[in-house]
């Protein structure tokens, strides 16, 4: 027989859901909360700075490729430059001061051997003075011409002015002397290049070299 004196504990028939009731509830300092909101503002800002250094860093990388180029660039004209030099210089080494034929002194060109332009004329010239042109200031070609008196057709923007000029044996790099008036001549090259873009040539190189007249 059951006792009836027994009684369960009013405890255990709960509900659970008034033992959760009992778990306490823990208040957040909203001074916390303010300070969490600041660390992820500050942490915004660092993102920011950190993207306008890579900018930078990305800009001076193009800014540096851009000035190898003018450089590769510019070795490359000057290499081109003095090429178009040499053949000048290549053509003249072995021409006497004065014509071969003749013995003739004028300084430029003879008369039958100016054809009206340089290009048209080069192909006759037999000394060195023949380069100073009628007007015995010089000769401009373009397009440019090699070793052999031929035009480069495909080199239009580059041009060859050639100047040859008598000087003081005691000064060869200084003034220009009167023309015939000695036996050393002093022969210049100068080189110039349009760029793209550009209307007006601009020079690049020049080579000088002297020559005298034989002894004897």
């Amino acid at each position: 027989m059951m006792n009836s004196n027994f009684r369960f504990p009013i405890s255990d028939f709960r509900s659970p859901f008034a033992r959760i009731a009992k778990v306490p509830v823990v208040a957040i300092p909203q001074s916390a909360i303010g300070n969490r909101q600041s660390t992820m503002g500050f942490t915004l800002i660092e993102t920011l700075v950190a993207a306008v250094i890579i900018s930078l860093a990305v800009l001076s990388i193009v800014a540096a490729q851009q000035a190898y180029h003018r450089q590769t660039d510019g070795a490359q004209q000057t290499a081109t430059a003095l090429s178009l030099a040499n053949e000048m210089r290549e053509m003249m080494l072995n021409l006497p001061l004065d014509d071969p034929a003749t013995g003739d002194m004028t300084f430029g060109p003879e008369t039958d051997e100016w054809a009206g332009t340089a290009a048209g004329s080069v192909g006759f010239f037999d000394d060195l003075d023949d380069f100073a042109g009628s007007s015995g200031t010089g000769l401009t070609f373009n397009p440019p011409i090699n070793a052999q008196r031929q035009p480069i057709s495909d080199m239009t923007r580059w041009t060859q002015q050639i100047t040859v000029e008598n000087v003081d044996p005691a000064n060869i790099s200084g003034p220009a002397a009167a023309n015939g008036s000695t036996d050393l001549l002093r022969v210049t090259v100068i080189v110039k290049y349009v760029q793209p873009g550009a209307t007006a040539s601009t020079e690049i190189t020049r080579l000088s070299w002297v020559v005298a007249a034989p002894q004897g």
